[in-house]
Formats: structure tokens, sequence, C-alpha cells
């Protein structure tokens, strides 16, 4: 009986394993895409004006002004009474940190910037569409 509840306990902590690598895989293709899309979107839109090797910097601009995304690790952690129900005011606060992040590094407005974060939210919402069509248990957060 003991091997049995060894066995089961063993079975469950692999699924959870499974559990978080399957969700920070997902996280991280949503990092990869918001980051491809804005750095193509910076080379098609503003190609004059930046040289390769700094499309470097905007990666850096973008991780730099994510760091509010721990927030969400809090928000698990503590006991909340609506853990996760507040959220997309993370979200919010991490888009308009990277659209800061993006007018401040191409000199350019906030117009152009928050365009460029429209498109990265546009490409995340399609991944996260695509993924919800694989499986339909994982919720879609469009901030």
């Amino acid at each position: 009986m003991e091997k049995y509840h060894d066995y089961l306990q063993n079975q469950q902590h692999t699924h959870v394993v499974a559990q978080y690598c399957y969700i920070l895989s997902l996280c991280v293709l949503e990092f990869l895409i918001v980051h491809v899309i804005v750095r193509v979107a910076v080379a098609r839109l503003l190609q004059d004006r930046y040289v390769i090797v700094k499309y470097n910097y905007i990666s850096m601009a973008l991780i730099l002004s994510s760091f509010a995304k721990l927030l969400l690790i809090l928000m698990i952690i503590w006991d909340y009474m609506y853990e996760m129900e507040y959220a997309w005011l993370v979200h919010i606060l991490v888009l308009t940190s990277n659209a800061e992040a993006l007018s401040v590094f191409l000199e350019s407005s906030y117009v152009v910037a928050f365009m460029l974060m429209g498109l990265a939210l546009l490409g995340r919402t399609l991944l996260q569409l695509m993924v919800h069509q694989l499986d339909p248990l994982m919720p879609i957060w469009i901030l």
C-alpha cells in the first residue's frame, strides 16, 4: 500500500511539473512573439532611423519595462480573496510601461509607441486564440 501511495505522489508531482512547464513555455512563447513583432515593426516603420545593432536595445527596453509582471507572482503567493481578478491591471501597467520605454528609446510620440504595442498585443492575442483552439481550458487574456 505504501508503494502505491508513493507512486501516486510521484504521479501528482510529475503532473504539476508538466503543468508548470506548459505554462512557462506559453509565457516564453508570448514573450518572444511580442519582441519579434515589435522589432519587425520598428525595422519596417523606422528603417531609416536605426541600425540593426540598436534592435537589441529595443528588447532591453521591453524587458526592463516589463518588471511589473513580477506583481503577478505576488498576487498568486499572497492569499487574496479574489486572487487573479485584478491581473488585467498589471497587464495594463506593463503595456503602458512598454509603450513609454519605446517612446523614449525611439524618440517618437506616444501614438507610434502605442501602435507598436497594439501590434504586439494583437499578435499575442492571436497566439492565445491558437493555443485556446488546441487547449480549450486555457484562458484568453486580452490585456
